[in-house]
C-alpha cells in the first residue's frame, strides 16, 4: 500500500472512532440508488437506470455518522454477465443542520459468468437529511464513485449517482 493510501485510510479510520467516542443516537436506513454507467471508471458494473437497495446501521453524534451498510443490485439492465451484485459500505458523513457531506470505500462482488470481488473504490456523498415526525428522517445524496485518487481530475457531472432512504433512530 502506498504512503497515499495509508495516510487516508490512517486517517478515516481516526475519525472513525472519534465518532464512535462520541456516538449519541443509531439509526437503520434502507436506501435506494440509481446508478450510472461511468466513462472512466470501465470496472464499474453499473449501467444508466441500474437500481441498487442498500440497508445499513448508522452511529450518529453531533458532528457526523458512520454508515456501515450491504448494497445490492438483483437486476441488471445492460449486463447479462452479472446475476447479482453485493457491496459491503462503510461511509463517514459530517453533519451540519440538514446538510451531509463525506466519503465512503467499498468494493463489489459480481455474481455471474465470472464471478469476482472489485478492487476497493471509493465514493463522494453530498446531501440532505430531513427529520420526519417518530424518529424517521429521510436522506437524499449525490454520490460519486471514483476508482482512485488519481482519477479525480476526469470528473464529470454526468457520472453522479442518486440515493434515497429512510432511516429510523433509536
Amino acid at each position: 500500500m502506498s504512503m497515499r493510501k495509508t495516510i487516508a485510510v490512517g486517517m478515516v479510520v481516526v475519525a472513525l472512532l472519534a465518532v464512535v467516542a462520541q456516538a449519541d443516537s443509531q439509526a437503520i436506513s434502507l436506501s435506494v440508488r440509481v446508478h450510472r454507467d461511468q466513462e472512466k471508471f470501465t470496472e464499474y458494473p453499473y449501467s444508466d437506470g441500474d437500481l441498487s437497495y442498500m440497508a445499513a446501521w448508522e452511529v450518529h453524534s453531533e458532528e457526523a455518522l458512520i454508515q456501515l451498510g450491504a448494497d445490492i443490485c438483483p437486476k441488471f439492465k445492460d449486463n447479462d454477465a452479472v446475476d447479482y451484485a453485493a457491496s459491503p459500505v462503510l461511509n463517514l458523513i459530517f453533519k451540519d443542520r440538514v446538510f451531509r457531506g463525506g466519503l465512503g470505500v467499498l468494493s463489489t462482488y459480481e455474481q455471474g459468468d465470472d464471478s469476482k470481488w472489485m478492487d476497493i473504490y471509493w465514493q463522494f456523498l453530498l446531501g440532505l437529511s430531513f427529520d420526519l415526525p417518530a424518529k424517521l428522517s429521510i436522506d437524499i445524496y449525490a454520490i460519486y464513485p471514483f476508482k482512485d485518487w488519481s482519477s479525480l481530475g476526469d470528473f464529470a457531472t454526468k457520472d453522479i449517482e442518486y440515493s434515497a432512504g429512510l432511516a429510523y433512530h433509536f
